[in-house]
């Protein structure tokens, strides 16, 4: 079975939208995991995995962009095979999708404040990586 791979985009009126993965669980569509760049252009990003994300809860304006499917055995839910860190870990991943995620790069620190476009080159590094390393595929 294959498990939806989306973008969620966090939209704002003053700043660049800020870009993460979600992948909803398959047991309940607003939990999921959000591999993610968190951090500032002034400070530096770090990527961290975000378990148990709920959608839900989110009060800001966001989209959902469909981006495909990933094999089910690629993605876990929760902390599920152990280890791994915890609901926000910023360790080793605890299967493939997010092994994955904490091996691309996050912007480093940057004095010209583009730091979203910097994450949006992050995330599409990511997908790029999926494809190929999980999917068996590349364009």
């Amino acid at each position: 079975m294959s498990r939806p791979l989306t973008l969620l985009i966090y939209n704002s009126p003053l700043f660049p939208a800020h870009w993460a993965l979600w992948l909803p669980s398959l047991s309940n569509p607003n939990i999921g995991k959000l591999p993610n760049a968190v951090g500032s252009a002034s400070q530096g990003f770090e990527v961290v995995i975000e378990r148990e994300h709920d959608v839900s809860g989110i009060t800001q304006r966001y989209q959902i962009v469909p981006l495909g499917l990933v094999s089910e055995d690629c993605v876990c839910d929760g902390d599920a095979e152990g280890g791994g860190g915890g609901a926000g870990s910023r360790d080793k991943g605890v299967c493939d999708v997010e092994r994955v995620a904490l091996g691309v790069c996050a912007p480093g620190v940057s004095l010209r404040g583009d730091g979203d476009e910097g994450l949006e080159v992050c995330v599409r590094c990511y997908v790029g990586i999926l494809v190929v390393n999980l999917c068996g595929w590349c364009w």
